[in-house]
């Protein structure tokens, strides 16, 4: 794997982690906002692989919470 594709993945791999784990004390509004703030970054900058990670891991977050409203587990 060439040098450029590989620091890509780490790059995609600490953005979806930082997002994944750092917001899970932030309210549902604020991670919404980021969610909202990432996707425009992703439009204007593109596919840059810090950002899509980012987009990603929070973008799962939030969608376990949206199940977990949804299909409550007692």
């Amino acid at each position: 794997m060439p040098v450029t594709q590989t620091l890509s993945l780490v790059e995609f791999l600490l953005g979806f982690a930082a997002s994944y784990l750092v917001p899970r004390h932030l309210s549902n509004q604020m991670m919404m906002a980021f969610l909202v703030i990432l996707g425009f970054l992703l439009i204007v900058l593109g596919p840059e692989p810090i950002v899509l990670g980012g987009f990603i891991g929070l973008g799962w977050i939030l969608l376990n919470v949206a199940v977990d409203r949804v299909f409550p587990i007692e």
